[in-house]
């Protein structure tokens, strides 16, 4: 076991990132598909009337959130060279993740054998998503890749970006994933820590990290209710 370069916890073996962490991915995969149509209704600001003193101005007001407009607009993964520092934002959504697709697959090595049956390795030429390449299409590649990801020094890096960039468009589209506490305790520490979080597999302990898959927490709480049930019940006197 080894320390995750992102948070306190343990990583598995090979691992820069532990099992919480790497979950966060996955569940930020899965959520921001979602979260567009929800950030193209924050393009239009609401509108408010004018408060506090009297007087007018120049030029009319910009008809579209640019932060929202921003992250929706094309752009590349690395920021441009700013000599006179006016350019601003975050890099958008589909240049990051399908930016971060092709620097995970100009890394990861790719075997093939020549004419005289010799075995090559070389970098991929970059990463092709199979169905499209759209931002649903960037996160599904990114999921697929994933185990080969958490390996790589980089992944807190990696980690660090698309944590930002869900922040970002949760501020703006106030949608936040549904958290659930489960009413079994966790079968590790005996607290009543375990969370279903909308968007993520299965329930987690919040004290002591403890994961279960849905089957797992299902058999887990038919045990206890099973023994509860089967246990005597005290008459009153």
């Amino acid at each position: 076991m080894t320390d995750c370069t992102i948070c306190p916890r343990t990583a598995p073996d090979g691992a820069h990132a532990c099992h919480a962490c790497t979950r966060d991915l996955r569940a930020w995969y899965a959520e921001l598909p979602h979260q567009l149509p929800l950030l193209r209704l924050a393009l239009i600001p609401e509108g408010r009337p004018v408060q506090g003193g009297v007087g007018g101005r120049s030029t009319a007001p910009i008809p579209l959130n640019l932060s929202a407009l921003n992250l929706l607009g094309p752009g590349q993964p690395v920021p441009p060279a700013d000599p006179y520092r006016d350019t601003t934002g975050p890099i958008p959504i589909r240049a990051l993740v399908s930016g971060w697709a092709h620097y995970i697959a100009y890394e990861h090595p790719a075997v093939s054998r020549d004419r005289h049956g010799t075995v090559q390795v070389r970098p991929c030429n970059g990463a092709r998503a199979t169905h499209g390449t759209t931002v649903a299409d960037w996160c599904r590649w990114l999921t697929a890749y994933l185990p080969y990801s958490v390996t790589r020094p980089w992944i807190r890096d990696h980690h660090t970006q698309i944590a930002d960039l869900m922040r970002r468009i949760r501020d703006l589209t106030h949608a936040t994933p549904y958290r659930r506490r489960m009413a079994m305790p966790c079968p590790e520490c005996g607290a009543f820590g375990l969370t279903s979080i909308g968007g993520q597999w299965g329930v987690t302990c919040e004290v002591c990290d403890t994961h279960l898959e849905p089957e797992q927490y299902t058999a887990y709480a038919q045990t206890i209710l099973a023994a509860h049930t089967a246990a005597p019940q005290e008459q009153p006197t």
